[in-house]
């Protein structure tokens, strides 16, 4: 695909990728011909991702398959594609009996001004990736996970719920039924998978899947079927179309001596399907422990994210030494030493290696590895992308998190920072399980009384500078006090004071414990907030900034606005 991008950009024109629908062998000797791999119109939606912008499906008939070589790059390539670079494969083959190869297309090309880019194949494990070697992994032996590693996606079915002999239901594990399938079918086993309710305009519903392929020697069976328990899903499915996505296999088919031991082990399917879904457990199935570990606990309104009260805090439970013993630190969401608290010195006395995730312009040197995209609106977006890279999939489990770090660093999505890169990675998220009307619910709309009446005492406290192009509000040991909230009820207040009309620069002060405080920065346009945040140990985006001041609100305040007012004058 880096090939075809070059390609593009040379003789500048859209990318376009010519395939035969059907295969020329089902048209040629269809005997032989095996299910595909995957359907036309996956195939194009892959592709598109990968950046193609067109995807041709040409129709394979006799006709053309009696063209010559020259016929077919003349009347094919040459008039219908109006094609001006040419990009294939070593083994490329064309014309009636294949009389063509790379070599005669290579001629051709030159003939009509065309560039011919020859693409090697990829290697994995010392041997070829080849379509072949991904149907046995598939079909043969069932190992969807490794082929998933030669894959962009990992490999999906699809089929028609049709009704099965009821079971399922009656031991508690409902299954849909999928019939018509007309791709390769995975070797027979128990499979951890995605399951896809598909309507007319895309995905319905998304949830966890445990598969089974093959008959059901429990009950006498001995006919192969395809059944996928949906995990979560109370939607009717019958006679509707569900895709299937296969992650890993849990086991061989194999008979019970009873229903009660067979729901015993459907059981032990689920959870292990959950815990393959889930993004720490996605990292730890690739030999990794994994331990989440904060100076400070969760703020109480986002707890729910931590459903499995992963995240530990340093001096509850946690020793220095026990981080110490860690091969690596991620450092996720910040590159400055001021961001980490009591995790700083830890992690700076720690000789393990250290990576950082991060989309904050300004940061510290941490000693480490850097990734870091200033131009992402959110670091959670990183994560995504690194977990493409990784070929991981996302979880059920890992969507929900995912998509409350974007939405929050977005302002559920309202910051200019917002991209169309945004929307399709939360429709990814969404299409993993996200639930958005969940996650806003939790974050904005679950408010407590001591953190509305908090808010109120900040936006009376708002006291307006530079004819009112700077507002400042603040939260003192006094206001928390007489209301009861916390650090954390401060969240998002300072958007409502950069509402205020006229305001180009907002700033809220709060006293986190004596001597210290906490200022946030918002901007609106013309103010690049970062470099004053950054004159006090701070950093952030030009729109958006934070510092912990060592001093009281009123000189906060005063150092803050002197280095306002030269970033309007800059």
């Amino acid at each position: 695909m880096a090939s075809i991008g070059a390609t593009r950009r040379s003789p500048s024109g859209p990318a376009v990728v010519f395939t035969f629908d059907p295969h020329p062998v089902r048209v040629l000797r269809p005997h032989e011909y095996p299910p595909p791999l995957t359907w036309t119109e996956r195939k194009a939606e892959l592709l598109t991702k990968l950046g193609v912008d067109h995807v041709v499906a040409y129709p394979t008939d006799e006709a053309l398959l009696r063209l010559t070589a020259r016929e077919f790059f003349d009347l094919v390539l040459r008039e219908s594609m109006a094609a001006k670079a040419l990009v294939e494969g070593p083994n490329f083959f064309f014309g009636h009996n294949r009389e063509g190869d790379v070599a005669l297309l290579g001629k051709f090309a030159a003939e009509a001004g065309m560039s011919l880019d020859v693409v090697e194949p990829n290697s994995e494990g010392g041997e070829l990736v080849s379509s072949s070697r991904i149907r046995r992994l598939i079909g043969e032996t069932g190992d969807v996970g490794r082929a998933l590693t030669m894959l962009t996606a990992p490999y999906r079915i699809r089929g028609i719920v049709t009704h099965g002999a009821g079971r399922g239901a009656k031991i508690g594990f409902p299954t849909a039924n999928l019939e018509g399938i007309d791709t390769i079918l995975p070797a027979e086993g128990v499979y951890a998978g995605v399951g896809r309710l598909v309507g007319r305009d895309g995905p319905m519903g998304v949830w966890p899947a445990a598969i089974n392929i093959g008959p059901n020697p429990t009950f006498g069976e001995v006919h192969a079927k395809v059944e996928a328990h949906l995990i979560g899903c109370d939607e009717t499915v019958y006679g509707r179309p569900v895709e299937v996505d296969f992650l890993d296999r849990l086991r061989n088919i194999r008979a019970f001596a009873s229903a009660d031991e067979l729901v015993e082990q459907v059981k032990k399917d689920v959870a292990a399907t959950q815990t393959i879904l889930g993004l720490l457990y996605a990292l730890e199935s690739l030999g990794k422990r994994v331990r989440i570990i904060n100076a400070d606990a969760p703020p109480e309104h986002i707890r729910f994210i931590d459903v499995e009260g992963r995240v530990e805090v340093l001096g509850e439970g946690v020793t220095v030494e026990d981080v110490h013993q860690a091969d690596a630190h991620i450092v996720c969401d910040t590159s400055a030493w001021g961001q980490l608290g009591a995790m700083a010195d830890v992690i700076r006395s720690s000789p393990a290696q250290r990576l950082v995730i991060d989309h904050h312009q300004s940061g510290d040197d941490l000693g480490a590895t850097v990734l870091k995209d200033d131009t992402a609106e959110a670091t959670g977006r990183l994560i995504v992308e690194a977990m493409d890279a990784l070929k991981v999939p996302i979880s059920p489990k890992a969507a929900m998190p995912l998509f409350a770090a974007i939405a929050t660093d977005t302002g559920w999505f309202r910051f200019p920072s917002v991209t169309p890169i945004t929307y399709r990675t939360i429709a990814r998220l969404m299409e993993a399980g996200a639930n958005p009307t969940e996650l806003f619910q939790q974050l904005y709309d679950r408010n407590t009384a001591a953190r509305v009446r908090l808010h109120g005492r900040i936006m009376e406290s708002i006291a307006l500078e530079l004819d009112g192009r700077v507002a400042f509000g603040q939260a003192t040991d006094e206001d928390f006090q007489a209301t009861g909230a916390a650090q954390a009820d401060t969240e998002d207040v300072v958007n409502r004071l950069l509402s205020v009309e006229g305001v180009e620069v907002a700033v809220l002060l709060a006293n986190m414990e004596p001597g210290l405080i906490k200022a946030s920065l918002r901007s609106r346009t013309i103010v690049d907030v970062r470099p004053v945040a950054e004159k006090f140990g701070g950093g952030g985006h030009a729109k958006a900034a934070g510092v912990r001041y060592r001093g009281t609100i009123a000189e906060a305040k005063a150092a803050l606005l002197a280095a306002i007012v030269e970033q309007f004058h800059d």
